[in-house]
C-alpha cells in the first residue's frame, strides 16, 4: 500500500511547529543563561540556588540554567529575590525574547 502524502497546508503546520518548538527552546536557552550568570556574579554555589527554591537537586536549577527545562513563573520571581535581580530586569528580556525572537 502507498503511503497517502501529506498536503502542503499540513507540512506547512509541521515546519511551523518545529520552528515554534525551536524559537522556545532558544528562549528558554537564553533566559537560563541570564539566570546562571547572574547567580555566578553573586558568587552563590548552585547547591545554595536549589536549596533556596526548594528543589529536589541542584541538578533541575542546571536543567532551568540550560534551557532543557522551563523555569516555572514561581521559581522565577523567587530566583530575582535570591539573585536579587529588579523584576523588571527579567520581564524586559523576556519581553524583548518574545518581541523580537531568539538569533
Amino acid at each position: 500500500m502507498s503511503k497517502k502524502s501529506e498536503s502542503p497546508k499540513a507540512i506547512s503546520a509541521q515546519v511551523d511547529q518545529s520552528n515554534s518548538l525551536e524559537l522556545e527552546m532558544g528562549r528558554r536557552v537564553q533566559i537560563g543563561a541570564f539566570f546562571r550568570e547572574r547567580r555566578e556574579l553573586a558568587g552563590l554555589e548552585a547547591d545554595y540556588v536549589a536549596k533556596e527554591l526548594d528543589l529536589e537537586s541542584s541538578t533541575i536549577l542546571h536543567a532551568y540554567e540550560s534551557g532543557r527545562l522551563s523555569i516555572p513563573v514561581d521559581d522565577v520571581f523567587a530566583m530575582t529575590n535570591i539573585l536579587n535581580i529588579p523584576p523588571e530586569d527579567v520581564m524586559e528580556l523576556i519581553h524583548e525574547l518574545y518581541q523580537f525572537g531568539v538569533n
